[in-house]
């Protein structure tokens, strides 16, 4: 009878214990947990007509995407607030070559122009000038996954008429003097401008002795450059994707971009003048300068 008792009362203990539960998110949309950040509508009601995500990507290609598969948007509410400030797109860049963008699109815009200059239109293929279809960064996208990306507003201030080296010393000092002026800068950025302040020395040293090569494969391995100087593909995909959704901003239309990317021989892609005769693509030493050639910054 007493160990009887004594079940009941262990029974009558186990039942009144409270069990820790785990936490529930209070916020189980596609933003980001973090409070110090915007979910995909609260960004594009800050960004207005500079935000490009999943409604533009379906107006520009006609691709449809899933809630799911939209990653979240990795900047803080200050980094978003200061690209409002400097005219910075909000891009949701999607994985997608610039061959097949080509294909969808049957190589015109949505306003009847051409995307490439190269293009013929009437028999739906390239010209035999158009050296850059053999090469990598057209038939392949060496992003497997989408991402969230800022954009300059067309080339930085200064960028044109300098070479690449010269180029990612203003990508450096615009980060430091105007994105991130009077602000906490992000680990990775300061150290690919810490890594490109001890790097430039010898890059700048290897060019005035004619060492290109040299000097070449310092400049493709810098994080600066990989980080913050898009590829062709970055570029003409965020082209096609703004001018499709905002007539308005046809940007290089008169100008253009010089890119990461290289040909097969080492030389350095850069493209632009985006108008209704289609996007021209180019190929630069790394030594070399144009008065129309600047950069565009991205951040991811």
């Amino acid at each position: 009878m007493k160990n009887l008792l004594l079940v009941i009362i262990g029974l009558c203990l186990f039942n009144n214990l409270t069990i820790a539960q785990p936490a529930k998110s209070e916020d189980n949309n596609r933003s980001n947990p973090a409070s110090d950040t915007y979910n995909v509508e609260q960004a594009q009601t800050l960004l207005g007509d500079n935000f490009f995500g999943p409604e533009e990507i379906k107006t520009a290609f006609g691709l449809e995407i899933s809630d799911k598969a939209i990653p979240v948007i990795p900047f803080t509410k200050a980094d978003l607030q200061r690209a409002k400030e400097l005219k910075q797109f909000l891009i949701l860049r999607w994985p997608i070559s610039i061959e097949k963008m080509n294909s969808i699109l049957k190589g015109r815009t949505a306003y009847g122009g051409k995307i490439f200059f190269d293009y013929d239109t009437a028999d739906y293929r390239f010209k035999k000038r158009a050296w850059y279809t053999e090469e990598n960064f057209f038939l392949t996208d060496d992003s497997v996954l989408p991402y969230w990306v800022l954009v300059s507003n067309g080339l930085l201030p200064n960028s044109a008429n300098k070479n690449y080296c010269q180029q990612t010393d203003v990508i450096a000092a615009y980060l430091k003097t105007i994105v991130y002026k009077n602000r906490i800068m992000p680990q990775s950025c300061q150290n690919a401008i810490e890594q490109w302040e001890t790097q430039s020395k010898e890059v700048k040293y290897e060019l005035t002795k004619g060492s290109e090569t040299r000097a070449d494969s310092l400049l493709n391995a810098s994080l600066i450059n990989r980080l913050f100087r898009p590829t062709p593909r970055d570029i003409i995909y965020d082209l096609i994707l703004i001018y499709h959704n905002q007539k308005k901003m046809q940007l290089l239309k008169k100008s253009y971009a010089l890119s990461r990317g290289i040909d097969k021989k080492g030389l350095r892609v850069y493209l632009g003048y985006f108008d209704a005769e289609g996007l021209t693509f180019q190929k630069t030493g790394t030594e070399d300068i144009d008065t129309e050639v600047g950069t565009i910054l991205q951040m991811r």
